[in-house]
């Protein structure tokens, strides 16, 4: 359903009185028709007016891959209210960081996160936690009007959060892209390409920048599916039962699929999907290229962050044409390749990627302006921190990753987090964290620790780093070494110790 900006309401409401009993949102628990998905959007936006928040404040979300969570984002869209994006994994002094830099003033929890949001509410000051089962909150809800909310009121900016050179997460604007206005923000969810597809699944969290375009999928009128926790049986269940058009994914969900039995996973109709974008870690060939036989031409790769958007794409057509490559530059972005002394390089050398802004702007790190200068070459000129090289017809090949970052099933994991933790270990006199190639993951943390005394063992100190770390972010195995190499200025031989794990 179209949204130019020339009405008032989201498509979602005109759904709603166009198709009432048609399904808005399926889920395990059951099914929203869009008279019912609208009310409550309508509902959450409305009683959103109700907390003391100025124009600018955010409130935070700690929520499951399920209906509350989803119609929670979308009804503080349309309110105007910004949201801090929390993946609900993190322990209870990490989500304390998060809402403390993001300087949130109310936390959002599902259900299931209740618990988690009031552990970390109570390290702060000011906090209001709201969300289902909150008696104030649910009143609010209750009584709040079903009538669609006006879209000219101001909007302010989400918060999204990813790894900081040195482990700790650093908030980021989103979206990129100026949106003044609540019709603004309306307006950048109506261009997405899914919009009139077809019904969209949900595969990663929430939390996540390409996931969480369903919020604005549902806004434009996209019924949506939730599978909850991602399972490949359970995706390919729910693309032939709801005839599901578009999905994101990581390449680990691409994998995971592809190791089901041949036989069981053929026995799924998944004639319905005319897209599927993959992004988070480029796609190993063997796995993309058996995707594409089993889908068909509608596999689409995107190369960016959630500090920056897509800046580079490529369709099945072109990958086929260049394997390996995660694509050319998207508008307002050039890429360019530079060398370690600032210098461009030449077609086919590797060096580190550089994407220019063309509107001049670049990226920025909140609370952060050294990461934000590291970043820039020059003002609008920034990297990611990728490693790759142009071919003579500028598609983009990454090779690897700048301060050992790891993309653990399209989760950016920074070893240096995990060895400060380590090191706390009283038994641990040295450590160093790595990725090593995976074939289900892309890639797996992997530790290795020289220890004081025989009676430190690799159960205990994981168990330890546990204790003290989300459990995504812990080493996923740890070795016992008698030494760990390093050069002249301290710093981990990273390719050796690579080659001594591989």
């Amino acid at each position: 359903m179209a949204f130019d900006g020339s009405t008032d309401r989201a498509p979602i409401f005109e759904r709603a009185a166009e198709v009432p009993d048609d399904p808005a949102i399926v889920e395990p628990s059951g099914v929203w028709t869009w008279s019912e998905a609208a009310a409550a959007v309508a509902r959450v936006a409305d009683a959103l007016t109700t907390l003391p928040l100025k124009h600018g404040e955010r409130v935070a979300v700690l929520g499951d891959n399920d209906s509350a969570t989803l119609l929670f984002y979308a009804g503080a869209l349309l309110a105007g209210v910004g949201t801090i994006m929390v993946n609900q994994h993190l322990t209870a002094s990490e989500v304390v960081y998060i809402l403390d830099d993001g300087d949130a003033r109310a936390v959002w929890a599902s259900a299931g996160q209740m618990t988690l949001a009031r552990e970390a509410a109570r390290e702060l000051s000011e906090i209001a936690v709201i969300g289902p089962g909150e008696a104030t909150w649910d009143r609010a809800v209750a009584g709040a009007s079903t009538a669609p909310p006006v879209s000219e009121r101001l909007a302010t900016t989400d918060l999204g959060y990813t790894s900081g050179t040195t482990g700790r997460p650093k908030g980021v604007i989103v979206p990129k892209e100026p949106a003044f206005t609540v019709r603004e923000r309306l307006q950048l969810a109506a261009r997405h390409h899914s919009v009139g597809l077809g019904p969209h699944l949900v595969a990663g969290p929430l939390y996540h920048g390409g996931p969480h375009a369903a919020v604005g999928l549902l806004l434009m009128g996209t019924p949506i599916v939730l599978i909850g926790r991602f399972g490949a049986r359970e995706a390919l269940e729910a693309i032939e039962r709801y005839g599901v058009a578009t999905s994101v994914m990581v390449p680990t969900h691409l994998s995971r699929i592809l190791q089901l039995d041949e036989t069981e996973r053929r026995s799924y109709d998944t004639s319905s999907l005319r897209l599927v974008v993959h992004t988070g870690s480029p796609c190993p060939p063997a796995v993309k290229r058996a995707v594409i036989d089993w889908f068909g031409p509608i596999v689409r790769e995107t190369y960016g962050g959630i500090e920056s958007g897509p800046i580079a794409s490529i369709s099945t057509d072109e990958w086929l044409a260049h394997p390996g490559s995660t694509g050319r530059a998207v508008p307002p972005y050039e890429i360019v390749i530079v060398r370690e002394d600032g210098t461009h390089c030449a077609v086919g050398e590797d060096g580190l990627v550089y994407a220019r802004d063309l509107t001049g702007e670049g990226i920025s790190y909140r609370n952060d302006p050294d990461k934000t200068i590291a970043s820039h070459l020059a003002p609008g000129l920034f990297t990611l921190g990728d490693y790759g090289h142009l071919d003579a017809e500028s598609y983009l090949y990454l090779t690897s990753r700048r301060d050992g970052l790891v993309l653990c099933g399209g989760v950016n994991l920074y070893p240096a987090e995990a060895e400060s933790v380590l090191l706390e270990h009283p038994g641990v006199v040295d450590a160093a964290c790595i990725g090593v190639p995976d074939a289900d993951l892309g890639e797996r943390l992997v530790g290795v620790v020289v220890v004081s005394a025989s009676d430190v063992t690799v159960e205990n100190v994981l168990a330890f780093c546990g204790s003290r770390l989300a459990r995504h972010k812990t080493p996923r195995e740890l070795r016992i070494v008698a030494e760990i190499k390093r050069n002249h200025m301290g710093k981990v031989e990273r390719r050796h110790l690579r080659a001594e794990l591989s």
